[in-house]
C-alpha cells in the first residue's frame, strides 16, 4: 500500500518544458497582451539575430508576433549564444518560412485543440475549423477520466497512462475537479474475474498509490472490499476556457464553420481530428473501418451523501458514478445497458432519425421515451451494487463515440495518427484523453516530415 495525495498536488504543475528545449511554457504566461512586441522578441536573442529582427522589417510585418516568438523559442539556448550576424539570416528565413505554412485543423475536441496549440507554438500558420466551437461534442460528453491506470488494469494501458498523464496535466491541470475522492471497488462476481487482492498486486507492480478506504455508499453484500485512489476527473467547463487560452495565446485562428473541401484545399498541411467524422473529408483510399457506437450517460441529483464521490465497480460490467464538473450532479455509465447502437464501417448508422436530434450539442436532455432511453436499466444496474436511495434523474447525455477496431476492448482504446497518402495531411482519432499532447507530437512530426524539416523544426533550404 502506498500513500496517496490528491490529484491537485499534480494540478498545481502548469508549466513543462517544451519538446526540445529547456524553455517553460504556462498557459497563464500567454495571457496577457502583447504590448511591446519588438522587445518580447528580441530580448534574449544574440546580438546576431536581433540584428537581423530588426533590418528585416519589412519580412517580420509579414507574420504575426506571436508565432514568430514561438518560432524563435524553438532555437535552443547554446544556439541563441552561437548564433553569428551570417548565420542569423538564414536562420531566421527558415522560421519565416515555417511560419507561413498553412494548417488547418479540423475538429475543436482537446486532440484537435492540443494539436493546433502545439502546432501553433512550433511557428506554424495554424486554423482550426468547428462549427460548435471548441470542446463541445464528444470531450465535454465523456466523463474526462485522467485514466492514470487504475480504471483498466492491464499493464499495457498503465504503463501507457503514466507516459502521458504528468506531461497532460501540466498543461490542464487548472481543469482538475477539486476535493474529489475516488474509489474502486471489485464485486464478488465481475466481467474481469478479477479478485481485490490481484487489483491490489497489480497496482503496486505499476506504482499506483492506493489506500484501504470502504465507502459507506457500496453494498458490502456485492462489493467485500474497495480502495481509494489518487486519480482525476476534469472539469468540461475549465478545460473548454484553458483551451481558448491555450488558442488566443498562440495566435490559432478559430473559424466557427464546418469545413468543406474547397475550404481545406487552400492548405498546405490538414489534419482531421473530427472522432466520429473522420471520414468525411478524406478520400476513400484513407478512409478506415471504425467501430461506432451511441451510447447513454444518465445524469442524476444524489443525497449529499455522493457529493466529491467518484465510483467505479467492477462488477458484471464496467460501471461508474462520477461528478459532473461543478454542477452538484453526478453522471452514471455502465458498460453493457448504456449502448443503444453499434456498428462497422466507414461511418456511423443511427437507423431511428431521433437519436440524431438527441446527439446535437452537449446539454443534458430530459427523455421520458422508455424506446430512447436506457436510464433505468442503467441506474438498476448499478442499484446492485451501491446504495441509490434518494435517485432523482434529470437527464441523459447522448454520445457518438468512434473507435479503432483493433481496440477490442476499452482498455485497449488507443488514440490513432496515420499520414494521408498524399502526405498533406494526417487523421487523429483520439482515444484516452491524457493522449492528446502525445498525438499533438505526432501531427508535428508528420508535418516536419512532409516538408523536410530538420529534427529542431527548420525548412531546410529547398537549393539543399
Amino acid at each position: 500500500m502506498r500513500s496517496i495525495s490528491s490529484c491537485l498536488t499534480i494540478s498545481l504543475v502548469v508549466t513543462n518544458p517544451l519538446p526540445g528545449t529547456g524553455m517553460n511554457w504556462s498557459p497563464r504566461a500567454y495571457a496577457t497582451p502583447y504590448t511591446n512586441q519588438k522587445s518580447l522578441i528580441t530580448e534574449a536573442l544574440s546580438p546576431g539575430l536581433t540584428q537581423f529582427v530588426y533590418a528585416e522589417e519589412a519580412a517580420r510585418a509579414s507574420l504575426e508576433a506571436k508565432r514568430l516568438e514561438s518560432a524563435m523559442a524553438r532555437l535552443t539556448a547554446s544556439e541563441k549564444q552561437s548564433l553569428s550576424a551570417d548565420e542569423a539570416p538564414s536562420i531566421a528565413r527558415s522560421l519565416t518560412q515555417k511560419a507561413l505554412l498553412k494548417i488547418a485543423v479540423v475538429g475543436g475536441g482537446i486532440f484537435g485543440v492540443t494539436t493546433a496549440w502545439n502546432l501553433a507554438m512550433l511557428g506554424y500558420g495554424v486554423d482550426l475549423y468547428d462549427p460548435q466551437g471548441i470542446m463541445h461534442g464528444a470531450t465535454s460528453r465523456s466523463n474526462l477520466r485522467t485514466h492514470q491506470g487504475y480504471y483498466f488494469p492491464s499493464p499495457e494501458t498503465a504503463v501507457t497512462a503514466k507516459a502521458v498523464t504528468e506531461r497532460f496535466m501540466s498543461v490542464y491541470g487548472a481543469a482538475v475537479i477539486p476535493f474529489t475522492q475516488h474509489y474502486y471497488g471489485v464485486a464478488h462476481k465481475n466481467v474481469m474475474s478479477l479478485t481485490m487482492a490481484a487489483y491490489k498486486t497489480f497496482l503496486e507492480k505499476m506504482g499506483l498509490p492506493w489506500i484501504d478506504e470502504y465507502p459507506s455508499v457500496f453494498k458490502r453484500g456485492q462489493i467485500p472490499d474497495a480502495i481509494r485512489a489518487s486519480e482525476c476527473i476534469l472539469d468540461a467547463g475549465q478545460l473548454r476556457a484553458i483551451g481558448e487560452n491555450m488558442l488566443v495565446s498562440t495566435g490559432v485562428h478559430m473559424i466557427p464553420k464546418k469545413a468543406r473541401p474547397e475550404d481545406l484545399s487552400a492548405y498546405d498541411f490538414v489534419v482531421h481530428a473530427t472522432y466520429e467524422a473522420i471520414n468525411e473529408l478524406i478520400e476513400p483510399a484513407d478512409q478506415k473501418d471504425l467501430i461506432f457506437e451511441v451510447v447513454e450517460q444518465v445524469v442524476v441529483q444524489l443525497p449529499r451523501l455522493f457529493r466529491n464521490l467518484s465510483l467505479v465497480i467492477f462488477g458484471d460490467a464496467m460501471g461508474a458514478i462520477d461528478p459532473r464538473g461543478s454542477s452538484g450532479l453526478h453522471v452514471l455509465s455502465h458498460r453493457t445497458t448504456m449502448a443503444h447502437y453499434e456498428n462497422v464501417g466507414k461511418s456511423p448508422v443511427i437507423t431511428d432519425a431521433r437519436y440524431r436530434e438527441l446527439l446535437r450539442g452537449d446539454w443534458i436532455k430530459s427523455v421520458q421515451d422508455p424506446a430512447l432511453t436506457h436510464r433505468r436499466a442503467v441506474i438498476s444496474a448499478l442499484s446492485e451494487y451501491v446504495d441509490l436511495t434518494g435517485i432523482e434523474y434529470v437527464g441523459s447525455i447522448y454520445a457518438l463515440r468512434a473507435l479503432g477496431t483493433i481496440a477490442l476492448t476499452e482498455a485497449h482504446r488507443p488514440t490513432l495518427v496515420h499520414l494521408l497518402s498524399n502526405g498533406k495531411g494526417s487523421v487523429l482519432l483520439g482515444g484516452k484523453v491524457t493522449t492528446a499532447l502525445q498525438a499533438a507530437e505526432q501531427v508535428a512530426k508528420a508535418v516536419q516530415e512532409s516538408y523536410h524539416q530538420t529534427p529542431d523544426g527548420r525548412i531546410r533550404d529547398q537549393a539543399a
